[in-house]
């Protein structure tokens, strides 16, 4: 298995975990009925080499809820950035495509929207096509802080990458992107059960 990674990837660093992929993922399937102490056994090399995605899942997390002034002196956490951004990139947006985006129900994007308003940062109208349902606009002020945040993130995602491109190569960078739209897929599929 380790034969085939190459780049900088310290594969003696993960030797342990290459290791639990080849005995306990690949060559094996779990039996739902394992006894007590195998799966107390198993258990612990398994989540050994899920620790770091939980580490990450727990920090993105935490990095995803608290609210940041982008530079023009209101502070907003990251999912409300990022629907100013959708509201200024979408003509007529809808609080339905922001909510089926972002996998949230309507009444939690309806919250960030008013929050969003009360900011003076977006507008409703009523959709002329459906009385039921409204198109969201930014105010100047809303245009002006996503242009901010977007600004913002240009120059923070050129950083990080930046720092990740000195331990690891575009081909692994590119490789951890494509693993997390497929752990993201897997995950949906399970919900759906």
């Amino acid at each position: 298995m380790t034969e085939n990674l190459h780049g900088s990837i310290d594969i003696q660093k993960y030797k342990d975990q290459l290791e639990v992929y080849e005995n306990e993922v690949i060559s094996t399937w779990v039996p739902e009925d394992e006894d007590m102490e195998k799966t107390i056994e198993r258990y612990k090399k398994l989540d050994s080499i899920m620790q770091p995605m939980y580490d990450l899942i727990l920090s993105y997390s935490k990095y995803f809820s608290v609210g940041k002034d982008y530079g023009t002196g209101i502070e907003l956490t990251m999912i409300e950035a990022h629907i100013l951004q959708d509201i200024m990139s979408v003509e007529d947006q809808t609080a339905s495509a922001l909510a089926d985006k972002w996998k949230r129900t309507r009444s939690a994007i309806s919250q960030i929207i008013s929050k969003l308003e009360s900011k003076q940062l977006v507008e409703r109208s009523v959709n002329p096509e459906d009385r039921k349902s409204y198109h969201l606009s930014l105010t100047e002020l809303g245009e002006q802080t996503a242009l901010a945040h977007s600004r913002y993130d240009n120059v923070d995602i050129v950083k990080t990458h930046k720092k990740l491109f000195k331990k690891f190569t575009p081909v692994e960078m590119a490789a951890f992107f494509a693993i997390c739209e497929s752990y993201h897929e897997i995950l949906e599929q399970n919900q759906d059960l």
